[in-house]
């Protein structure tokens, strides 16, 4: 192997690091596609219309249900997980390939797990904004709605 080629297993690695950024990327783009987060905040804002507090609880428990479903289901259909970087860590340390190319792909694997981090990445965070306020004014209303309430609907369930 000579200094302007790279062994088999780095470019093999490469490939597999970029392609897990690109599913990364594409699965937070998934999140805004489907419009949860304005479908949350629209909830929200019809439960608090409702009058009566045990159906604007029920309409904020099944909304919230709702959208766990939503969110788990696109969750599922990505394989954009810990356990593939693990699986990439592990292939990377037994790869047979010089240290300036485990470096190398040790940066470019460390550069994706620090995106993926939801407080700490900027990227996250514009890709996901919708959704983060969506669903903090949804759990806002709802802690707002039980805390000021709890005691009419614990008379209603006993």
């Amino acid at each position: 192997m000579n200094s302007n080629k790279h062994s088999p297993q780095y470019i093999e690695l490469m490939n597999a690091i970029v392609l897990y950024k690109k599913e990364m990327f594409d699965w937070w783009d998934s999140l805004q596609k489907t419009r949860v987060g304005e479908w949350a905040f629209l909830l929200t804002l019809a439960c608090w219309g409702v009058p009566d507090i045990r159906f604007r609880l029920a309409g904020f428990l099944i909304g919230a249900a709702f959208f766990m479903e939503k969110f788990a289901a696109i969750a599922g259909k990505s394989s954009y997980t810990t356990k593939t970087e693990t699986r990439l860590l592990q292939k990377i340390r037994s790869g047979k390939m010089s240290d300036k190319e485990k470096e190398t792909l040790y940066k470019e694997l460390s550069y994706a797990q620090k995106n993926r981090k939801f407080g700490k990445s900027v990227t996250v965070i514009k890709k996901t904004w919708k959704i983060m306020v969506a669903y903090t004014f949804f759990a806002s209303s709802l802690f707002a709605i039980v805390g000021t309430n709890w005691g009419n609907i614990v008379k209603t369930l006993f």
